[in-house]
């Protein structure tokens, strides 16, 4: 859920911080005064695409940040956009590229605006529309369809292994026995290399290491030295004890300082004891560092890939001495994983057919509600060529719109209009929920309706938002009044003269004055007594 959103320097925004309800947020105001910038700040935050061009004029940079709770965690985001175009990302101070803003908040916010490209647009997310919708008569089969898909994945992947070593030259043979023939002559063990390099220096110090430790030792436990000095500071503070409580306690402090320096004493004694200076080791370390560190140079250069080489080696070989017999077994193999997915595949295809009709019954009867009598749905789905299968499944998903009777229903993108998006975008998520985000923003969603179809509109988002949260850029007072928090977007002169955009939450008086320029476009008395009333009425429906 997002709290908190701030918006610096985008658009014709200077500075804006809001607080979002749980449920129903509206956003209104004049056409032009800014209510798209709003919309430009959280498509930011959800790791699209920026453009220097909504930087605010004058300004070297903007800065868009915000607060969400999700799974009971606080996440604190923030991206800025520079002049220059450089920027920088980031989630809970911690530098974050695009892509993982997106990824990471992508999924938090799901956006639906006349210019956005939204997941409706996009024909790969339609089949988990029907997917969602249809539940467990689709669910069992996908999960299946993809465990086969996953097994048949790595099972081509063996095959393809085994038959690289198979096609694998005499030269690549020989190079691989060559390698390995010198590699075992050194013999390299996981985690030797490391634990030479850092024993070395040890070895090679070993005279000034137990030197300084019993240069320390010697300070501490000389006559007169830092042991004397503090147990007779500690003896002195003693023959007081009883008198002062707060001179015991800086007693039994100094007491302890006695009991660490005896302690650090023979820890420093067991130190330099142990210190071994053996140039016979110190030789061997050496000499077996330059033999491994000549592997890096020829095989390298970490020591990790000459180990990984080593393993890729020895199964070229392997496989190679066996090609043909391993070759025949994986085919076997292979074959029988195509079959299964090619099963699987048809009943998937089978369950998704079963479910499309009712699908698309169910998105006609909510579109209607929403000002589109006549719009009709079509799934269509078509058959991929083999090689283009994916974990989504052998078919191409798409649904086709129709914006009324006589016309053939045809992709979204080319006939449907802003409005017409969201208001489908709205039946589709008041049918099932699919986007499993927190957060949905409409824009545009009230575009060319009004009157009673405004008050169905008003009732499912209304509806939506006990579920989740709902941002709403809206010009129907239908909608307005039955927001939970009313927020006002409006343009006014800086102090330099320039336009410049304020966004505040309405006062239960500011919003009368709202609906009422809603209405008529005026707040005159008689439009902000009708703003009463709708505000009354919306507040008893709840």
């Amino acid at each position: 859920m997002l709290e908190r959103l701030e918006v610096h320097d985008i658009a014709l925004i200077a500075e804006a911080g809001i607080e979002l309800s749980p449920h129903l947020t509206v956003l209104s105001g004049e056409t032009g005064a800014g209510k798209t910038a709003l919309f430009s700040a959280l498509r930011l935050l959800a790791g699209k695409r920026a453009d220097t061009a909504m930087i605010r004029d004058g300004a070297g940079s903007a800065r868009v940040a915000a607060c969400f709770t999700h799974d009971g965690r606080r996440l604190d985001v923030e991206r800025v956009i520079n002049v220059g175009g450089r920027g920088r990302c980031a989630v809970d101070g911690e530098k974050v590229t695009v892509a993982e803003l997106e990824s990471r908040i992508g999924p938090l916010l799901d956006l639906h605006g006349q210019h956005e490209n939204q997941t409706l647009l996009q024909t790969e997310s339609h089949v988990r529309y029907l997917d969602a919708w249809a539940g467990e008569g689709v669910a069992s089969a996908r999960e299946a369809y993809e465990m086969a898909f996953d097994a048949f994945s790595e099972t081509r992947r063996s095959f393809e292994a085994i038959r690289r070593a198979a096609a694998a030259s005499n030269a690549d043979r020989e190079s691989a026995r060559l390698f390995l023939e010198e590699f075992e002559r050194v013999d390299p063990q996981q985690g030797e290399y490391e634990q030479l390099e850092a024993q070395l220096p040890l070895l090679e110090g070993a005279d000034a290491l137990a030197g300084a430790a019993d240069g320390a030792l010697t300070s501490l436990r000389r006559e007169g030295g830092a042991d004397d000095a503090l147990s007779e500071a500690h003896a002195a503070l003693d023959r007081a004890s009883g008198v002062d409580p707060a001179l015991d306690e800086l007693a039994s402090r100094l007491g302890e300082l006695v009991e660490l320096a005896e302690d650090l004493a023979s820890d420093l004694r067991a130190y330099r004891d142990g210190v071994d200076f053996d140039p016979a080791s110190l030789e061997r370390c050496q000499e077996r560092l330059a033999r491994l560190d000549g592997l890096c140079r020829r095989f390298g250069p970490r020591m990790s890939d000459v180990l990984d080489r080593a393993q890729a080696s020895r199964d070229l070989l392997d496989l190679a001495d066996h090609a043909s017999e391993r070759l025949e077994e994986a085919s076997a193999r292979l074959d029988a994983a195509d079959e299964a997915l090619v099963e699987a595949a048809e009943t998937l295809a089978r369950a998704r057919a079963s479910a499309a009709d009712g699908f698309s019954q169910a998105l006609t009867e909510a579109v209607a509600q929403l000002a589109m009598r006549g719009a009709s749905f079509l799934v269509a789905a078509s058959d991929l060529p083999r090689s283009a299968w994916t974990r989504e499944g052998s078919q191409h998903v798409e649904l086709l719109y129709s914006p009324g009777t006589g016309v053939a229903p045809r992709p979204l993108a080319k006939i449907a209009s802003g409005g017409e998006l969201s208001r489908v975008m709205l039946a589709l998520v008041s049918r099932v929920d699919f986007t499993g985000a927190d957060t949905l923003v409409f824009d545009e969603v009230d575009a060319g309706i009004g009157g009673a179809t405004a008050n169905l509109v008003a009732d499912r988002l209304v509806d939506l938002a006990r579920e989740h949260q709902v941002v709403v850029v809206t010009h129907l007072p239908q909608i307005a009044v039955r927001a939970d928090e009313h927020l006002l977007v409006s343009k006014q002169t800086d102090a330099d003269g320039r336009p410049a955009t304020t966004v505040r939450r309405l006062s239960d008086d500011e919003r009368v004055t709202e609906i009422a320029r809603m209405l008529s476009g005026t707040d005159a008395e008689v439009s902000r007594e009708h703003a009463r009333v709708l505000l009354e009425q919306a507040e008893r429906a709840g």
